[in-house]
Parts: structure tokens; C-alpha cells; sequence
């Protein structure tokens, strides 16, 4: 048996699996001292030794750092923006050791440092001490500078810190010539943390050297190097030192003998489970908390931007490309002036928003409060992350604030406050997390829009201010009057007060969806050419497309499409097909989510199970539904309480009351529905602390599964238009139904017709353009067919007529622009049996 090999290989075992126990997320900030190999010396520094373990603490994901990382504690992966290298230590070093100064004094602050003490580190202190300027030592000197500082009210001048450690390590860097080294600052800033009282290093002693223990005082006792290096790592931290005693009695028995390589391998794992199991169940894992600062709270959010700009996805499921274009936002348009197009419009790039800008008007302006309006789906959730992302890890961004944080407003009504909002979404996998989010909740409602002079630049992002409207207008009010605030909504009927810079979310422009279409990665080389010729000269589908969801969405149900016939227009001699209406799109892409889903629930079909091969040889998406029959009408069920509810997150205990509501009226539903719902594409699952939470992936597919269920329940359709007609949660529903009812009409349009008298009928707001707005959007969704034409006497007998008074026959040939606050549709108004239309139009102006 080869003791080394599987010593080595017990050693990456146990890494693997720490690494898996995201150990990380309870870790606090590290910074490792050690001296670089010198070889005109000729003294051992052990330099590959503390590498190796800071490539394994990295390895597990812990917060560690030295003068070789960037400042700031950018991730290894990533890299700069438009192309740019991250600039390391080579480029600043002193500006990544100025993390090392007290706790409090900057968000960049360590909580521990990691004192690697070679022969060669040792001989550096020993010089420093025979280099003196006047009286003073260079340590001596970077106290006093430091020290300056230290005296003063809070907040510290930190520009004023850093340029003074600069200019004491110019002054003795000159003096002291070769026998300067960077670990000299590192070391002295270290000694001036430690006199303010602040006892947090870790020393680690790399030779034999009992006579003289390091002057500065420490954390914990004294590591010594005689131990071999693998057991040492152990050591050296208290949260995995019971790993030590693990690796120790795993390496007793290599060196027994007595095992063969198998038998070892499980007594291995019994033990590392065990040591695990200990470990778990202690509350707080690290005997070494961070304090309650803002530097905890910034690291905590930097943490959470880093997760969660990875699970960013796309409809199918796959991770969304970072390198894909943002959406164009231009400065909104007053009512009064003339509409412009989209090329025309001013747009002011993502990172320029709070920097000062210069409106057509003439006026230059620095906004502190930016709303920005856009339709659903347009891509307003996925700019917020991004802006909170760049803000906290860009170099070139992120010292623009002390903290950024979003808000998810659609989660806000199911908090009482925004403490448990915070923790709910920050802080509750982070010791003292209570503690943090009221600290961070305190820090927030202090900066009032009247309060210029806080000591904490905080950016307050309100993501979808429409989909809280649940919460008190005191509430939100006082939620939103912050000194600097970025709000984001589909739309809102009160006005925003002390808003300095109004946007409107355009979408992607054509060089954005063309380079979208045109990446390999996201479509092949020959779909996305069909794509681009299909889309080319058709000016309404283009628009549509602006949409980042929907440009998506097309993308990944080509295939779909195809099969349904929408899309074969895409060859050039290819007529008469239907163009696709967003509630098209939505269906295809549902449907081929289910093609992807069915194999992997394990479904069957008359006695056989449905493979991948199988699904995919149907062409018919009406009988691959009918496998999935009771997840689409679980779906649907649960989608129409929510939209009620005014709930954007499914709860397990709302799944299994519906089930059993559904089956206390008759319908038996299979065992399998609670294990498969949270398994669907188009549902995201996402765990929190001892609790599951399920949600669509996108608010657009649940609006689309509760408008099924209404279309599939046409005798409770009346009831829900009548109360919930003008509701601004079921704007997209209603256009759906529409959609629906034209797409699987069987009965030469009756029901379509019939939705259309429903919504005629009162309540009507005859004052607003409600009412108009809501049938422009349903015709939107209602193509030029045969078996769907229009004839509702209502609409007939009002402003739908024909130029000699006639009632007409209606039909939407989509021509979508944007008006103010919401999307205008032009309606094509032709007489039933004329060849073309050459009457007037009917719209909103």
C-alpha cells in the first residue's frame, strides 16, 4: 500500500468535502504576512509551503488574501470589465496591504491575519531595526503616520490614511534601498492594529526558533512548523481543527499497515462523516465572529452578488452569458413632446446613472433618485443585479458607494418590516445575521433624501415598485424617500417624488439582438441565420424581440415554433403563416419545457416509458400535454390563488392544500405531484435556511398558467374579469386569455368573442384610458383568422366601426411603439369581406 499517495489523497478527500459544507459562508476575512523567496540572501522563506496554503483555504472558498490579491477581494475567476486584466499586487501593492489597518476604519478591512514567520522573514525584521531615519525605525514611522488619524472624530479620512503610508513607505523604501521588502508595511501596519487593541493575528513559526517568539502579541497560540504540513493546516484554524485529530488517526493507520487500500477508503469516509456530523451541529462553527460593521455587511452583500450573478439563467435553465449586452435605457419622453424613434432617443449607458449627465433640455444634472419604467420581461430585474454586482466587485465602480443593496419589492408583503426582509434574503446564513440585517436596516432608513452629509454613500435599489402595492403608501413612501435610490417598475399611476432622472427601459437595440442571435452559445450557427432572416424585415417582430425574455424565449422554442407552423417564414418563398404573438411564444416555450421534463420525471404513456427520443418524434404538442395533464392543471391552480394573493413564491403547504382541495372535489391526481412540481423548468427552487421556497422563474410564466386556467374555467372567466378587470396584476393575464382563446379556438371564435363582451361590460372606466389600453393589448394577441373573427355587438355599437359606420370586423396586425407609461397598439380596422383595409385606423394617440 502506498502510504504517501493515499496520505495525499485522504488530505484532497477531506478538501473536497469541506469545499461541498460551504464553509465559506461562515468565513471570516484572512490575510496572509510571509516573505518572499530572495535568492541573493540565500534564506530559506517557505514560500511555495504558504502558497500551497493559500491555494487550499482558496480551494474551500475561504475569504483569504495577501499581497498577491487584488484589493478589494475581487474573485479569482473573474475578470475586468471590456476585457481589461484585474490589476493585482504588481500593479498596487500597497494598496492591497492597506486592508491590514483596524476594523471600522474601511468596509475593506481583515478580521484575521495569518503570520507566516520564516528565517527569512525573520532576518528582514532584524534589519529594519538597524535602518532608522532620525530616531525612528520604519515600523515606528507607519505608527506615527497611522497614528495621526486614529486621534480623529469618525469616520476616518481614509484618502488621508493611505496617502500618508505611502508617502512614510517612499521616504524609507529610498533609505533603506535593498534591504527595503513590502512584508515590512504589512508587519507594521499589523503592530499599529494590534496597539489599538485589536489582538487578531495567527502566528505560524516555519523553523525551529524556541529562543525568540514573535514580539507582536496574537489571537491564538503559537502553530509550530515541526508538525508535518498536511496536519498543520488543520491546526491552524479552530473551526476545522477536529479535521487535525481526523487527518492524524486516518494517517496511524496507513502507517499500521494493517488495512488494504478498500478497507481503508471506508474506514476513511466513517470518519470524515463523523468528524462532520460534530461539526454540523455546533451552531456557530467559527470561535472567530466578525463584529457588526459595515465592512461585515459589504462583504456579506459582496458574497451574495458573487452567487447570485451565477444563478442568473435563461429560460431553458442554462447559465446566462455575462458577456451579453445590457438593455438600452433613453430618458423618457414628456406627454407633451413629439414621440421619437427608437434610434433617435437619448440613452444614458447603465454605469453613467448616478455621474453627471447632460439632458437634450440643455441642463446638466447629478441624479440621486432614478426611476426607470419598462415593460415585462424587458430585463429590468436582471439590470438591477447586474448594477448591484458591478457596484460592489467592478474596480472602476465600486468605491463609488459603501454599500449597495436591492430589494426585491415583490417579496416585501410577505415581511412586516425591511429587517426581516434583509434577512431574509442577505443574512440568514451568516453568524449574527439578525444583528447585521437591523444594523443595515438602521443604516438605510437614515439616509432620508434631505440628508446630504451621512457618513455611509448607501445605494438603495427598489426592484419592482409595481408589485408592492400591497404594502401601505406610508411604507413605501417612506422606503423610497432616500437620498440615493434607483427604482425600477413596469408602471406606476403616483407620481415619484424628487425624482431627478426619469428613464424608460427600451429593451435590446438590433446590434444587441443580432449579436445575441448570432452566439454559438446560446443557438447554432444555422438556427440563428433562420432567426435573423425570419426577423429582418419585420418591423413588429423585431420590436417585440427588444424584449430580452421574449428574444429568449424565441431562441430556445425554434424548434417548437416550427412544428406549430409560426415561423416558417422564415424561408423566403414560404406564406400565409401566422406570425408569432408574445401568448405564442409563451406556449411554445412551455411546451418544449415540458419536452424537456418529461423524460426526466419518469413519466409513461399507456404502460411505456416516455424517453427523450420518444418526445421529441411527436409533433402533436397537444398529446405530449396530456402526459403532463395533472402538473399543467396543478400549475394552473395554484398560478390563478397567487395572482389573487398578490404571491409571487409558492409555499409546500399551498401545493398540498390545492391537491387536497382538487381531490375533496372529485379529481384524483397522481402520488408523484409533490415531488414533481419543484423538478419543473419553469419553476426556480431555492432553499433557505430550514425551508424551501418555489417560485416561477420568470412573474411573465405565472401571469401565462393562471391566463390557461381561466381560459380552461370559461364559466368563472366573468367573475375574475368583473373584479379584477383593471387590476394591474392581471394587465399581462388578460392578454393572455386573449391569446389563448384565438390559439386553440375550435369554435369559430365564440369564446374569443364572448372574453371580448365580458370585457365591455361594467365595470368600465370611462374616464382614464384604461379600458382602452386593456382591449389594445388583448387585440394585440388576436391575429387575422378565419375561425377567429370578431363580432362582438358590443364593441361593434361603440368605436369600432368602419369608415361608412358599419360594424366591422376587427383584427390586430401588431405595430407596438411606447407612449408615456404604456404600449400603444394601432388597430387595423377592415370590413368583414373586403380585400384591404383603406378606412381609418383606430388607437390611442
Amino acid at each position: 500500500m502506498d502510504s504517501a499517495k493515499l496520505t495525499e489523497e485522504t488530505f484532497l478527500r477531506i478538501l473536497d468535502i469541506l469545499k461541498q459544507g460551504y464553509l465559506y459562508q461562515r468565513s471570516p476575512k484572512f490575510f496572509v504576512i510571509y516573505a518572499h523567496e530572495n535568492d541573493k540572501l540565500g534564506i530559506k522563506a517557505h514560500q511555495k509551503l504558504v502558497v500551497d496554503y493559500i491555494s487550499w483555504f482558496k480551494e474551500l472558498g475561504f475569504n483569504i488574501n495577501s499581497d498577491k490579491s487584488p484589493y478589494g477581494y475581487w474573485p479569482a475567476h473573474s475578470s475586468g470589465r471590456e476585457g481589461q486584466s484585474i490589476p493585482g499586487a504588481s500593479t498596487d501593492v500597497i494598496q492591497n496591504q492597506l486592508c491590514l489597518l483596524p476594523q471600522g476604519w474601511h468596509h475593506g478591512t481583515v478580521d484575521y491575519v495569518l503570520v507566516f514567520q520564516s528565517e527569512l522573514l525573520t532576518r528582514y525584521i532584524q534589519d529594519e531595526r538597524d535602518c532608522k531615519i532620525g530616531e525612528r525605525t520604519y515600523s515606528e514611522a507607519i505608527f506615527d503616520a497611522c497614528n495621526r488619524y486614529s486621534q480623529k472624530s469618525n469616520p476616518v479620512r481614509w484618502d488621508k490614511v493611505c496617502q500618508a503610508v505611502r508617502d512614510t513607505q517612499q521616504t524609507y523604501s529610498s533609505a533603506m534601498g535593498t534591504q527595503f521588502h513590502h512584508v515590512l508595511t504589512e508587519l507594521a501596519l499589523l503592530g499599529f492594529r494590534n496597539s489599538m487593541g485589536v489582538k487578531s493575528a495567527i502566528p505560524i513559526l516555519l523553523f525551529d526558533n524556541d529562543e525568540e517568539e514573535p514580539e507582536w502579541k496574537s489571537l491564538l497560540e503559537l502553530v509550530h512548523m515541526k508538525e508535518e504540513e498536511h496536519r498543520l493546516f488543520f491546526k491552524i484554524l479552530p473551526a476545522i481543527e477536529k479535521l487535525e485529530e481526523c487527518f492524524k488517526k486516518l494517517k496511524d493507520f496507513l502507517e499500521n499497515g494493517n488495512m488494504k487500500p478498500e478497507q481503508y477508503r471506508t474506514q476513511r469516509e466513517v470518519e470524515i462523516f463523523q468528524v462532520l456530523q460534530s461539526l454540523n451541529a455546533a451552531r456557530d462553527l467559527w470561535n472567530m465572529e466578525r463584529p457588526i460593521t459595515r465592512g461585515t455587511i459589504r462583504e456579506t452583500l459582496n458574497l451574495h452578488c458573487e452567487i447570485d450573478r451565477a444563478s442568473i439563467k435563461r429560460v431553458s435553465g442554462t447559465k446566462l452569458l455575462t458577456s451579453l449586452n445590457d438593455i438600452s435605457l433613453a430618458v423618457a419622453e414628456r406627454s407633451s413632446s413629439k414621440e421619437k424613434k427608437y434610434e433617435e432617443r437619448q440613452i444614458v449607458p447603465m454605469h453613467d446613472l448616478f455621474n453627471e449627465i447632460e439632458l437634450e433640455i440643455g441642463r446638466k444634472i447629478r441624479p440621486k433618485r432614478v426611476f426607470i419604467q419598462g415593460r415585462p420581461g424587458v430585463g429590468k430585474t436582471t439590470l438591477c443585479r447586474r448594477m448591484m454586482y458591478d457596484y460592489c466587485w467592478d474596480r472602476n465602480l465600486r468605491e463609488k458607494f459603501d454599500l449597495v443593496v436591492r430589494v426585491p419589492m415583490r417579496k416585501l408583503e410577505q415581511f412586516e418590516n425591511l429587517t426581516d426582509l434583509l434577512y431574509n434574503e442577505y443574512f440568514q446564513l451568516t453568524p449574527r445575521g439578525d444583528e447585521l440585517a437591523k444594523y443595515l436596516n438602521e443604516i438605510i432608513l437614515k439616509q432620508s433624501a434631505s440628508n446630504e452629509e451621512s457618513n455611509v454613500k448607501l445605494l438603495l435599489i427598489l426592484d419592482g415598485l409595481d408589485e408592492a402595492r400591497q404594502w401601505s403608501p406610508e411604507k413605501l413612501e417612506k422606503l423610497m424617500n432616500r437620498h440615493l435610490v434607483l427604482i425600477t417598475s413596469r408602471s406606476y399611476g403616483n407620481d415619484i417624488s424628487s425624482v431627478n432622472l426619469h428613464l424608460e427601459a427600451l429593451g435590446l437595440n438590433k446590434e444587441s439582438i443580432e449579436a445575441y442571435v448570432g452566439n454559438t452559445e446560446i443557438v447554432s450557427s444555422h438556427v440563428g441565420k433562420a432567426i435573423l432572416r425570419f426577423i429582418q424585415n419585420k418591423v413588429s417582430i423585431r420590436d417585440m424581440l427588444r424584449v430580452p425574455i421574449l428574444l429568449d424565449i424565441l431562441c430556445y422554442s425554434w424548434d417548437e415554433l416550427q412544428r406549430q407552423n409560426v415561423t416558417s417564414i422564415a424561408t423566403e418563398d414560404a406564406k400565409g403563416h401566422d406570425l408569432p404573438t408574445i401568448t405564442s411564444l409563451y406556449q411554445a416555450v412551455i411546451r418544449t419545457l415540458w419536452r424537456k421534463d418529461i423524460p426526466r420525471l419518469g413519466k409513461a404513456d399507456h404502460g411505456e416509458l416516455v424517453t427523450a427520443e420518444i418526445v421529441n418524434s411527436v409533433r402533436d404538442a397537444a398529446r405530449i400535454e396530456r402526459v403532463v395533464r395533472a402538473e399543467s392543471n396543478l400549475i394552473g391552480e395554484i398560478s390563478i390563488i397567487m395572482m389573487e394573493s398578490a404571491q409571487v413564491e409558492l409555499s409546500e403547504e399551498v401545493i398540498s392544500e390545492t391537491i387536497q382541495r382538487l381531490e375533496m372535489a372529485g379529481i384524483e391526481l397522481p402520488l408523484s405531484l409533490e415531488q414533481n412540481i419543484p423538478k419543473l423548468s419553469f419553476i426556480r427552487l431555492e432553499h433557505r435556511s430550514q425551508r424551501r421556497q418555489i417560485s416561477f422563474i420568470h412573474l411573465t410564466f405565472q401571469e401565462f398558467f393562471a391566463a390557461q386556467w381561466l381560459s380552461e374555467h370559461p364559466t368563472q372567466l366573468k367573475e375574475y374579469v368583473q373584479k379584477y378587470k383593471y387590476n394591474h396584476r392581471f394587465e399581462n393575464v388578460w392578454r393572455f386569455v386573449a391569446g389563448l382563446f384565438q390559439i386553440n379556438a375550435n369554435d369559430e371564435g365564440k369564446q374569443l368573442n364572448s372574453f371580448f363582451n365580458i370585457l365591455e361590460e361594467e365595470p368600465r372606466d370611462l374616464l382614464g384610458p384604461a379600458h382602452q389600453r386593456l382591449i389594445m393589448r388583448c387585440l394585440n394577441e388576436v391575429l387575422p383568422s378565419k375561425k377567429t373573427e370578431l363580432s362582438s355587438p358590443n364593441m361593434a355599437s361603440n368605436r369600432y366601426r368602419s369608415s361608412s359606420g358599419a360594424p366591422t370586423q376587427m383584427v390586430a396586425r401588431a405595430r407596438p411603439e411606447w407612449k408615456n407609461d404604456f404600449r400603444v397598439f394601432y388597430v387595423d380596422v377592415s370590413e368583414t369581406n373586403a380585400a384591404e383595409h383603406t378606412g381609418p385606423r383606430c388607437g390611442l394617440a
